[in-house]
């Protein structure tokens, strides 16, 4: 996790030069690292939030994840809505985007499908948080 972590942070500078931003790109390449061995969602997010922890510029995007985590707890068996995303921002920037993907995706983990409908019916940056 921790190569993809440091390399989704130097992929996404390239487009995204805010600590913001290549630090959300490097958490999101950490989890996904971390579901293709097969570590649960839910334990690829904490060992990703260690990764990010202490770099120059994290608060930001520790911040929305907390959250988005926090708001996963308080709404479980509770449909989202897009008033429960859009409290997160409107994901027109990265750690935005990441906090609601990451909110769809733990909140329904169970059902991809229902999670990518939630992703893409807010009215902010959509097409980025259901991608």
């Amino acid at each position: 996790m921790q190569a993809a972590f440091e390399m989704g942070c130097q992929l996404s500078a390239l487009t995204h030069g805010h600590p913001s931003g290549y630090l959300s790109g490097g958490f999101f390449a950490a989890v996904i690292s971390g579901l293709c061995q097969h570590i649960p969602l839910n334990t690829s997010v904490y060992k990703a939030l260690e990764l990010l922890i202490g770099r120059p510029g994290f608060q930001e995007v520790e911040r929305l994840i907390f959250r988005a985590l926090d708001l996963h707890e308080k709404l479980k068996g509770m449909p989202l809505s897009p008033q429960h995303l859009e409290s997160l921002g409107g994901a027109w920037v990265a750690e935005e985007a990441l906090a609601i993907s990451l909110l769809c995706s733990l909140h329904y983990v169970e059902d991809f499908k229902v999670g990518v409908l939630a992703a893409v019916n807010h009215g902010g940056d959509s097409d980025s948080t259901g991608a």
